[in-house]
């Protein structure tokens, strides 16, 4: 069996802060979008997110559409019987850019 793709993406920004360090030492300055970097958490179900939140972006008093998908129009997830869930995307109205990212269900990476 593979390692779940939140393992994979968990290790891979572990190492946001070294390739800052290595920008500082090379060029005297790093930078880390600590808000690109997803949060996972493994629960029953499985949540993550990236990004601002609903919350946020009505506290900035940013314009934004919705977009979501539940699991249950998931034919993968049904057969699974894992269809309770959903990914839901935050985007700037005007110009649809990707503010936030947000996923809960069980299994939700293997359900494609």
């Amino acid at each position: 069996m593979h390692p779940s793709p939140l393992v994979i993406i968990t290790e891979l920004t572990s190492l946001f802060p070294g390739i800052a360090a290595v920008e500082y030492i090379k060029h005297g300055h790093g930078h880390v979008n600590y808000a690109a970097i997803p949060s996972v958490v493994y629960t029953h179900p499985e949540v993550a997110w990236v990004g601002k939140t609903e919350q946020d972006l009505k506290a900035e008093g940013v314009k934004y559409n919705i977009g979501k998908f539940v699991f249950t129009a998931n034919s993968r997830a049904k057969t699974n019987l894992d269809s309770d869930g959903f990914v839901k995307f935050l985007t700037e109205k005007e110009t649809d850019k990707i503010l936030g990212v947000h996923i809960m269900g069980e299994s939700f990476f293997y359900a494609r």
